[in-house]
């Protein structure tokens, strides 16, 4: 892999680019000539005025590179280095085949307003840092192996939509759910949820669409249920 030279970036910037170069090229990725000096440019990718990426949505970004193939492997998210993009708003990586537990390092990513890590392939539980994503309105874990979610979801004051469906999600939903009060939807469908719907979230009033998987669940009156 040749990178061009021409402009070098601060070396913050530089560091941003070679961590997702080298995420690429284990997702079985091969490209050359690759001119980081127009990282800003590329597809998927978006920064601020001073150069410093602000989104990475996986597909375009992906398909961008001059001499990909669109062959890719499993890999594991603990390959990205969260740590260099401190000013990310926007995380999206759905149906990259990403395996492995979520690392507790996307804590540090303070600023996102998105996150959809859909349509992969990972396990265990979700990592209690979470809740450091204060400004987080949409997450989306949904068609993964997730086991568990922690307590510390609830200190997710700004979230809004929460979607995690098809997953491996057993036992019951946590009490602190309903500390979400800005939760409009809410999906766990196709999960092993035991019980009924929880007391807890008839506080939830701002919830409108409650996404669950077949009887014997009971939808409250002032919802819109939808069993799948």
């Amino acid at each position: 892999m040749l990178l061009q030279q021409t402009q070098i970036p601060h070396p913050p910037m530089r560091r941003q680019m070679l961590c997702l170069l080298c995420f690429r090229a284990r997702v079985g990725g091969s490209s050359s000539d690759i001119n980081i000096s127009k990282r800003c440019i590329w597809e998927g990718i978006k920064c601020n005025e001073a150069g410093s990426i602000t989104k990475i949505s996986w597909v375009p970004f992906y398909s961008h590179f001059p001499g990909y193939t669109t062959y890719w492997v499993e890999t594991n998210l603990r390959y990205i280095n969260f740590t260099a993009f401190p000013i990310l708003v926007h995380l999206n990586l759905s149906g990259m085949e990403l395996k492995g537990r979520i690392p507790a390092q996307i804590g540090t990513l303070r600023k996102l307003t998105l996150l959809d890590l859909s349509n992969n392939v990972l396990s265990g539980a979700l990592p209690s840092t979470l809740a450091n994503l204060s400004q987080l309105p949409m997450l989306n874990v949904s068609h993964n192996y997730i086991r568990g979610i922690p307590a510390h979801i609830g200190s997710l004051e700004k979230l809004t939509h929460l979607y995690l469906s098809n997953n491996d999600l057993t036992g019951y939903l946590p009490s602190t759910l309903a500390n979400l009060s800005q939760l409009t939807m809410l999906d766990i469908s196709h999960n092993h949820i035991s019980g009924g719907i929880p007391a807890h979230i008839a506080n939830l009033e701002k919830l409108r669409k409650l996404e669950l998987y077949k009887p014997p669940y009971r939808c409250p009156t002032k919802y819109t249920c939808q069993p799948f």
